[in-house]
């Protein structure tokens, strides 16, 4: 089962989609700062807060930005269609 796979399980049990940790960190952080892009727009799809502030006072569109200005050339372009994906679905996100 891929993690993907276990995100959807989750969901469709009703998890807390923006349960934050001790540090403020919730799902959707996770899976941006891991380079998750499909499990981040999964998480978006279904309503995950990407407003929602974490003990540094950093929200998951921030770390959407740190994360990709951060990356190496080779990782951009393996997951640039991955970035653009999770790019649109923050902005049905914002519209919502």
């Amino acid at each position: 089962m891929s993690h993907l796979e276990i995100v959807e399980l989750l969901l469709e049990y009703n998890a807390e989609i923006d349960k934050q940790g001790k540090n403020g960190w919730t799902a959707l952080m996770y899976a941006v700062a891991s380079g998750q892009l499909k499990i981040a727009c999964k998480l978006l799809e279904d309503g995950a807060d990407l407003y929602i502030k974490n003990n540094d006072a950093k929200n998951s569109f921030d770390l959407i930005l740190f994360f990709w200005d951060s990356a190496k050339s080779d990782y951009k372009e393996r997951c640039k269609e991955e970035f653009e994906e999770a790019m649109l679905a923050v902005i049905k996100n914002k519209k919502k």
